[in-house]
């Protein structure tokens, strides 16, 4: 609930599914076993209560009974998008069962990342030919990206705005009815104490994020490994800058890390998409060799109901406040490199 930026007190608000059933196993077994003789037992016992209350609370919107921010796709609805995205894990070697997956999947636009040089040589024989439109950014430090898209991409910039070595995407991506829609690829970096003691760079590249979507015009879609789960503060400011609306409240939780682990999952893999869009199908891939499993969603483009689901926009104050925010963190690091395809 603070604003602290360091790596281990920023990782705690990745468990909380796993935080809130042991809170609430430890209030049941308190309430059954443990006699209450003092004030100190009771005081003991709210405390647990209200700790569950509040993180319920920031749970409950993720579940099925919360209100879905981005709504159902109507039977009307003639134009669609269909996306999937995967961290690969760059030491994974194993590509057959994920190429079946995207086969399966047969999406529209394709995001991978932790792309290296070998993982883009299997992916394009892969699947290459299927996908005329590509933006390829292959590293071997694990921030590697690859875009393809079987609908026309316009104006495609590979970007590289908190640091020289972490690049993101952004291009125009041109609909079945011809509309022309922004697209924005991100990949921020973990909360790793061998990066940086600070989790700055991932706040602040979703931030100017945020700020760029402000000024845009054209329905948008940002999509990505986050390297951050949804409930977060990092995330929750994003939506609040950006004004967009997030696939999975109202539907699930749909956990995309860590797929090595059988206890510990956290949705870190995400969709955000304007109120232009709605939700037609969203979905969970199985195990492919990675630590994430893929994440795919399609999504319909029905302009005509956006007034229905137009979120609040963000509190002017504060937008100053973050633009300032920003201008100092860019006096610190120096001028962002862009390249352009």
């Amino acid at each position: 609930m603070l604003p602290i930026n360091i790596w281990w007190i920023d990782i705690f608000d990745y468990p909380l599914i796993e935080f809130t059933l042991f809170t609430f196993i430890t209030l049941v077994l308190y309430v059954i076993l443990f006699r209450k003789q003092n004030v100190i037992d009771y005081l003991f016992l709210g405390g647990l209560f209200i700790l569950l209350i509040l993180q319920v609370s920031k749970l409950f919107p993720y579940s099925t009974l919360g209100n879905k921010q981005l709504g159902d796709s109507s039977a009307q609805a003639e134009v669609s998008i269909k996306i999937f995205e995967a961290n690969v894990l760059q030491k994974n070697e194993r590509s057959e069962k994920l190429l079946h997956q995207i086969k399966n999947d047969d999406p529209d636009i394709l995001l991978l990342t932790e792309i290296n040089m070998r993982w883009q040589r299997s992916i394009d024989s892969g699947i290459g030919s299927s996908y005329r439109y590509k933006v390829r950014v292959p590293q071997d430090n694990t921030y590697g990206m690859l875009l393809y898209s079987k609908l026309k991409l316009e104006n495609a910039r590979v970007n590289y705005r908190v640091d020289g070595k972490i690049p993101s995407i952004n291009t125009n991506v041109i609909l079945s009815d011809s509309t022309a829609i922004r697209l924005y690829a991100i990949h921020p970096t973990p909360p790793d104490p061998e990066h940086k003691s600070s989790s700055s760079d991932r706040g602040i590249e979703m931030v100017k994020t945020g700020l760029m979507l402000i000024e845009e015009e054209q329905p948008i879609i940002v999509l990505g490994d986050f390297n951050e789960v949804a409930w977060s503060q990092n995330v929750s400011l994003f939506q609040k800058i950006s004004g967009l609306l997030d696939v999975r409240k109202g539907r699930g939780f749909y956990n995309t890390f860590d797929a090595k682990v059988l206890f510990m999952k956290w949705p870190l893999d995400q969709v955000f998409a304007s109120e232009h869009f709605r939700v037609e199908t969203i979905k969970t891939w199985d195990y492919m060799g990675s630590d994430h499993f893929p994440f795919s969603a399609t999504l319909t483009y029905e302009p005509i109901r956006a007034a229905d689901q137009k979120p609040h926009p963000i509190n002017k104050d504060m937008l100053e406040m973050l633009k300032k925010n920003v201008k100092d963190e860019e006096l610190k690091r120096g001028e962002d490199s862009i390249k352009i395809l």
